[in-house]
């Protein structure tokens, strides 16, 4: 017990050094979050945008259901029995299973798309109040400009959907082949699986992490996916510490406003509860948390 006090301690001591070393940074990363905060709180529409981008997959999701339950439905019916139960399953062909992959894959680069015109939108509108000097001139109305806007870059989402989606169809294809090697004895496969998963993944992060950045280049400069890509991979390089500190404090504040809005919802049903139902129940501890 004396050692983990040790070791705590020692840890303490070097998140302060670390603060301590880091200072500039920090107060860059925090200077960040409050220009953000305040182009959040001139341009309140920026909060609909992900309303809008789920409203968009919910339309294409009702037509992409029926399809695949129209081909997931194609097979051969086989009867079978577990434990005395009778159950029924769909056999597909090579054909099918590659129909069904493909769907899945439509369904990534739509998906994508939408996120992606999304960040093009709210990068564009966040650009736009930041280049201009007369906030006051900047509103609702800018939000509104801006995801027509990003609708000339079009192409540039798309591009870079159809890229996030194939690597995620991949990834999602090289999951169902480690559902069915777990039944193989070949060790060689089995390792060959792994390393893939490890590099598909590793590429994932990379591209869903450059290609935010890179949307930020296609909004300021109209470039296209490719030549933002580049520009925000050497940026991003360059500036590597800067970027791994604003990510840190924003992913702080992110998690302390979860964590208030958990505490505060907590504390309102509790308080609810204690004058409507509390002689109905045994605790309104379990109920509140």
């Amino acid at each position: 017990m004396q050692i983990a006090s040790y070791v705590v301690y020692a840890g303490a001591v070097g998140c302060v050094v670390g603060a301590f070393w880091m200072r500039k940074k920090i107060h860059l990363a925090v200077s960040i979050v409050n220009e953000v905060a305040r182009a959040i709180s001139d341009m309140r529409a920026l909060v609909v945008v992900p309303i809008v981008q789920g409203l968009g997959m919910a339309l294409f999701l009702v037509p992409w259901l029926m399809y695949v339950v129209y081909v997931g439905t194609s097979g051969e019916v086989k009867s079978s029995s577990f434990a005395d139960i009778g159950y029924k399953t769909f056999v597909h062909d090579e054909k099918t299973d590659g129909l069904l992959i493909f769907l899945l894959w439509v369904w990534a680069w739509t998906s994508q798309t939408i996120l992606a015109l999304g960040q093009i939108a709210v990068a564009i509108a966040i650009s736009r109040w930041y280049f201009t000097r007369n906030k006051l001139t900047v509103g609702n109305i800018s939000v509104c400009k801006a995801g027509a806007q990003s609708f000339y870059h079009f192409g540039t989402a798309a591009y870079g959907a159809l890229v996030m989606a194939t690597v995620d169809t991949i990834r999602k294809v090289l999951t169902y082949t480690h559902a069915k090697l777990q039944k193989c004895d070949s060790r060689v496969a089995k390792m060959f699986e792994y390393v893939m998963r490890c590099c598909m993944w590793v590429v994932h992060k990379a591209l869903k992490f450059v290609s935010k950045h890179s949307y930020v280049q296609t909004a300021i400069f109209g470039a296209g996916f490719g030549p933002s890509c580049k520009t925000s991979f050497y940026l991003l390089a360059r500036n590597s510490t800067r970027v791994s500190t604003v990510s840190a404090v924003g992913e702080l504040i992110v998690m302390i406003t979860k964590l208030a809005i958990c505490v505060v919802s907590a504390g309102l049903c509790y308080i609810t509860m204690s004058y409507t139902i509390a002689d109905q129940l045994h605790s309104l501890v379990g109920p509140a948390v």
